[in-house]
């Protein structure tokens, strides 16, 4: 036979512990998915090219001049004839990511600056700049 008493007397505390564990969670302050968002910001280009015109390497080439002139140094993984990425920031400002992708006889360049600011800052503009770059040297 099951003693009530007993039963509730070893199980209401972990309920009442657990009930204190959530009223805590509920009532600290917690990151709205809206305030996360406004932590930093995305910017974001993808474009296709004629790989006669823009090859993986002038693709790779102009990412890393725009990347330069702008004070920043890059790093870059090749995977020749496929793939190059390259990659750069500074801690607590921002990320560049540029990804220069041959598809058929295509290039397609991928270029992402986040800024960690909340709001477009110099990352973005970096990858504004390098877009810009590939699409000049594109045509």
């Amino acid at each position: 036979m099951i003693d009530l008493a007993q039963t509730l007397r070893h199980a209401l505390p972990r309920r009442l512990a657990f009930a204190g564990v959530v009223m805590a969670a509920a009532m600290s302050p917690a990151i709205s998915p809206a305030s996360a968002a406004d932590d930093f910001n995305l910017t974001y280009h993808v474009e296709r090219s004629d790989a006669d015109k823009l090859s993986l390497d002038d693709c790779a080439a102009v990412a890393e001049k725009e990347a330069g002139i702008a004070g920043y140094a890059i790093a870059a993984q090749r995977f020749p004839g496929q793939l190059v990425v390259l990659s750069g920031g500074t801690p607590r400002v921002g990320a560049l990511t540029v990804y220069c992708i041959a598809v058929e006889d295509k290039t397609v360049s991928v270029v992402q600056g986040t800024d960690y600011t909340g709001k477009k800052g110099r990352l973005a503009e970096l990858a504004d700049a390098i877009h810009l770059g590939m699409t000049k040297a594109a045509k």
